[in-house]
């Protein structure tokens, strides 16, 4: 069967060195002084070798599955005189990475950070012959463009697909490395502004005092869970435990798919109204007048509250909700 994590954190040393095995020849390695390495034994020109992939814990268990299946790939590859080009060895480590990204929006923009910026210099040439010089002066036509945020996904992408080359035998070593320190620096954000304890009070007040219920009880709850605007705009009744106190979001709704428990205080007053209409369903809702339900508060009432960002006029949050 295979390893769990809590059978690798547990393995020991012992008065010889052993190996617990996990699934397609990978295996655990671990010597007399407790080190513990990533392996696999794999047949080259009719010899056995072994491959180590890294050591635990530094390599935790699903990174040593994943630098062994770029392995397994590799060598299960028809043997070529040329090393394959950047632009199949991308589409291999593309085929890996973009699984992990749970943003639809963001998997696209990795793809096409390479196909644009990268493909046409670089993509047909094989992956062991491009020098620094090639890398640099693909990342410094970016960044001249004024792109300089873009100019640093580039660099680091291309960084990715070579250590992904290199962990997978293709290459020995890279230039890659370090290419960020050819492109001027991202400009840092400044934090937004916050406001002094001592108007804290009056922010409150005036969020009391606004005379939309939606929008105070909603600033409210901000002021209570701190969840995110989104979160906050698409809540439901039917997520409220009155029982328990909590408000359960589901996976869907939450950036890391993860359902997220949120404790609920007496203050929070969440009282769902007895109105039957289906619109009613969401707890911030927009009048059934509006053909599609928006939200009824907006990202900038929201940070005015949880960031303290001080308002321009007299009445405070509540009017940036208008």
């Amino acid at each position: 069967m295979p390893l769990t994590a809590k059978q690798v954190a547990a393995a020991q040393p012992k008065e010889k060195p052993y190996k617990l095995t996990d699934a397609n020849r990978l295996y655990l390695y671990v010597a007399v002084s407790g080190t513990k390495s990533w392996r696999c034994n794999y047949m080259d020109g009719g010899k056995d070798k072994t491959k180590t992939f890294g050591q635990y814990p530094a390599m935790s268990l699903a990174d040593a599955r994943m630098a062994h299946a770029q392995f397994r790939d590799v060598q299960a590859a028809p043997e070529s005189a040329a090393a394959p080009t950047f632009e199949k060895v991308a589409a291999a480590w593309l085929k890996i990475k973009l699984p992990t990204l749970s943003n639809a929006k963001h998997q696209i923009q990795v793809a096409e950070t390479l196909s644009r910026h990268v493909y046409p210099s670089i993509g047909k040439k094989p992956i062991d012959k491009i020098k620094r010089q090639e890398l640099v002066d693909i990342v410094r036509v970016v960044a001249d463009a004024g792109l300089i945020e873009t100019a640093h996904r580039v660099a680091g992408r291309i960084n990715m697909v070579f250590d992904y080359a290199q962990d997978a035998g293709l290459i020995e070593a890279h230039a890659a490395n370090g290419l960020v320190r050819v492109i001027e620096q991202r400009k840092r954000k400044k934090p937004m502004a916050s406001i002094a304890p001592a108007d804290v009070a009056p922010l409150f007040l005036a969020i009391a005092g606004y005379d939309e219920a939606v929008t105070r009880l909603g600033l409210m709850l901000i002021a209570h869970t701190f969840v995110r605007s989104g979160e906050l705009n698409g809540a439901r009744w039917d997520e409220i435990n009155y029982a328990d106190a909590v408000w359960v979001i589901p996976e869907e709704r939450m950036k890391l798919r993860k359902p997220h428990v949120v404790p609920l205080s007496r203050q929070t007053n969440l009282q769902q109204p007895g109105h039957p209409a289906s619109w009613q369903r969401f707890a911030f809702p927009l009048p059934p007048s509006h053909a599609a339900r928006k939200a009824s508060l907006n990202p900038n009432a929201s940070c005015c509250l949880v960031t303290g960002k001080r308002p321009k006029n007299e009445e405070g949050c509540a009017r940036l909700t208008r």
